[in-house]
């Protein structure tokens, strides 16, 4: 080939070359947003994903819930319905490998006010379990205690062959708070059956998480105290389907009750690591000021803190933990003063490597009575392998306001994958993630005009 014709090949090759943060953005940026359903009065309420990309969401609508499933790269499919109606339920979704998915939900059992003494009028909830198997319709919905039994809903996990609920309450005690009820772990059949409650551990200990370690369940617990949070783990013994003596992992300082009111948030967010351990999210107030650390726990060793940050200004907002199957963790995390409002992304990689990247976009103006809002609605994080995923937060101005989704790539945030949604519109969001779908956002938004009023469920996928 001549040097003219090579000069010539060479131009129109660079011509056609996109550069590779170009390439990352056109790549990884989220897909437009779409409606996946109009629901009526209604929200989407949970979401969960297995590493195949099979993803199931549960939608509340006028009272009653419904259930649906996509593929990775799909859009929703058709909805069905697992509840007629009910007072302001809430539900908690798992999904295994296999795509066997359990949901558990709230629903008021219609005991009469006048059975229990000193009851206040919200008893009873109860909690009802089914099992939704590809192809197949949702089993029968079963009830986990008895009517007229206040129980509080914790959440649910499947893996291969292994499918529970994990709840607070006690059969026939109708407390209307549930800050003194059981913790009790129940295993589900494969037909959506229950099997034999069992007691996870003693009165004022709150179950906090579910797992199985070599075909045991394990149980992350948390009780408060007045300026402390002890951590502990339950498991189910060897040979038996009884729980074993709880072990206390950590005690976790936080600010004493009388701290100013505006650490409305949880003091310690917590999930399983998958391996029958715990990572935990907390806020520490000393007298230098207010902190943000990180702990992971392995089944039977102590937990291993590192602090994020030890300067936070003004009020603290933080997400869940999220934690993929390799090992990443993700945690998505805010800050506001009277000055200004800063959004956060901290990952730790399998060996531990700790990144912290700002989240841009998320700052407010100066609001009418001078300060800066905080944030309303705690962040959210997903995690999938590799160190990908998403967060959201909240953001605005004066004149805007609305949510910031941001995914993931390597632990850090993915240049051109931002995607802003106005606030007015949307008044609820799921996240999740996968090795297919990085991220999946689920949006409830309602529009509102002189003819009527619309409810719909949006949605958006990270390539």
């Amino acid at each position: 080939m001549s040097p003219a014709r090579r000069l010539c090949l060479l131009a129109v090759l660079a011509a056609f070359t996109i550069s590779p943060a170009a390439a990352a953005a056109a790549t990884h940026g989220w897909t437009p947003i779409r409606r996946v359903a109009i629901t009526g009065w209604g929200t989407p309420q949970s979401i969960a994903s297995n590493a195949r990309g099979d993803v199931v969401a549960v939608f509340s609508d006028n009272g009653g819930l419904s259930v649906a499933r996509a593929r990775a790269h799909r859009a929703f499919g058709a909805r069905v319905r697992i509840l007629r109606a009910a007072d302001y339920p809430r539900s908690s979704v798992a999904i295994d490998s296999r795509g066997v998915a359990i949901i558990a939900f709230t629903y008021e059992d219609g005991t009469a006010p006048a059975l229990f003494e000193g009851r206040d009028s919200s008893c009873c909830f109860g909690v009802r379990v089914v099992v939704w198997r590809p192809g197949r319709r949702p089993t029968t919905a079963r009830t986990v205690f008895p009517r007229g039994s206040a129980t509080t809903l914790v959440t649910v996990a499947a893996t291969r062959g292994r499918r529970g609920v994990l709840v607070a309450g006690e059969p026939g005690r109708a407390t209307f708070n549930n800050s003194d009820g059981l913790p009790t772990f129940v295993p589900v059949g494969l037909d959506g059956r229950l099997g034999t409650r069992r007691l996870v551990a003693r009165r004022g200990w709150a179950p906090a998480t579910l797992q199985w370690r070599r075909g045991r369940a394990v149980v992350g617990l948390t009780r408060a105290g007045s300026d402390a949070v002890d951590v502990g783990v339950a498991r189910q013994r060897r040979r038996s389907d009884a729980f074993g003596p709880m072990r206390r992992v950590a005690r976790l300082t936080h600010a004493p009750k009388d701290y100013p009111p505006e650490y409305s948030d949880p003091v310690v967010r917590m999930a399983p690591d998958g391996h029958g351990g715990q990572v935990v999210l907390w806020r520490r107030v000393t007298s230098t000021g207010v902190s943000l650390l990180l702990g992971r726990a392995s089944i039977d060793g102590p937990l291993r803190r590192t602090i994020i940050n030890r300067k936070i200004k003004g009020t603290l907002s933080f997400s869940d933990p999220a934690v993929a199957s390799d090992g990443w963790i993700v945690a998505a995390w805010g800050q506001s003063d009277t000055t200004a409002r800063q959004g956060y992304v901290t990952t730790r990689s399998p060996r531990g490597r700790l990144v912290t990247s700002e989240i841009r976009g998320v700052s407010v103006g100066v609001g009418y009575d001078g300060n800066v809002a905080p944030f309303s609605d705690p962040p959210m994080a997903a995690a999938a392998p590799g160190g990908g995923g998403a967060v959201a937060l909240q953001r605005g101005s004066r004149s805007a306001a609305g949510m910031r989704f941001v995914g993931l790539r390597a632990g850090r945030p993915l240049a051109g994958a931002v995607l802003d949604v106005p606030g007015a519109e949307s008044y609820s969001t799921l996240l999740t993630a996968n090795r297919r779908d990085p991220g999946r956002v689920l949006l409830g938004r309602t529009e509102i005009s002189p003819e009527l009023v619309l409810h719909q469920v949006l949605e958006s996928r990270l390539r």
